[in-house]
């Protein structure tokens, strides 16, 4: 998650060495394959026929993400409570990594920054300031504060606690203010990518039980997103290209006057 919304999703300048992906799920279920046309995004963004009922696979609650336990401990050492966001929280939500799902680093919302982790002993493998490298997995830490377009989040009521590959518990932004975040790429960037990373968290999280449908409802307008996601949540019952092609020409909710 971007901390405010519009800005792109960054990976790192280095991609992580092989065989370290830090967003290995498993999952009872079997993964149905992505369609090809989406297992790499190109510019600008084409919008090829597709199916999107293919791959979004209802997966009630959260699914474990791989945190290294060094820095889980780290967190706890520097008294700090970073949130989990951006894609890995797609990740938590859809419990997908293949294709558009797929991400390359830990989005933490923090006061931190990658230095600090040198103050507690992992001797970090930095590209810049905001990122790390701990136990091979690559982290980034955007600047704060939390929030999508104009909406404000609130650290401990608009995010849950959800479980580590290892057992630990981390902050992730709830699946509601996730759909938002990946419709702020929609409305900024035009990314086709981000409307189906958002469809596929609605129809994996609309029936559990943490779903708040008000809260999206209201946040979607106090984040100039209100459009947006009134057109997703009715595509999203029969999606088509055509669709996704409208997603990508509405933009944010026009400024109240004044």
């Amino acid at each position: 998650m971007t901390p405010r919304s519009g800005s792109r999703d960054e990976d790192p300048p280095k991609p992580p060495e092989k065989g370290n992906n830090p967003q290995e799920i498993t999952s009872a279920k079997p993964v149905i394959p992505l369609p090809l046309a989406f297992r790499q995004e190109t510019k600008p963004n084409p919008v090829p026929p597709f199916n999107l009922s293919v791959f979004l696979e209802p997966a009630p609650g959260s699914f474990p993400i791989n945190v290294p336990p060094r820095l889980v401990e780290a967190f706890r050492l520097l008294e700090a409570d970073p949130v989990l966001s951006g894609g890995s929280a797609v990740q938590v939500w859809t419990g997908r990594t293949d294709g558009i799902f797929g991400t390359r680093d830990l989005d933490f919302i923090t006061h931190l920054r990658a230095i600090d982790l040198e103050t507690v002993g992992i001797e970090r493998s930095a590209y810049d300031g905001r990122y790390a490298v701990v136990d091979g997995i690559p982290v980034e830490f955007p600047s704060g504060p939390l929030g999508v377009g104009d909406l404000d989040l609130d650290p401990r009521t608009d995010t849950v606690h959800i479980p580590t590959m290892s057992g630990n518990m981390i902050r992730c932004i709830r699946p509601e203010a996730c759909v938002l975040d990946r419709l702020a790429l929609v409305a900024n960037d035009r990314t086709a990518s981000a409307f189906l990373q958002a469809s596929a968290v609605l129809v994996a999280q609309i029936d559990s039980p943490i779903w708040d449908q008000e809260w999206i409802d209201q946040g979607a307008k106090k984040a100039r997103l209100g459009l947006l996601w009134n057109f997703l949540a009715v595509e999203v019952k029969n999606p088509s290209a055509e669709g996704l092609e409208k997603a990508l020409q509405i933009g944010w909710d026009p400024l109240p006057r004044k």
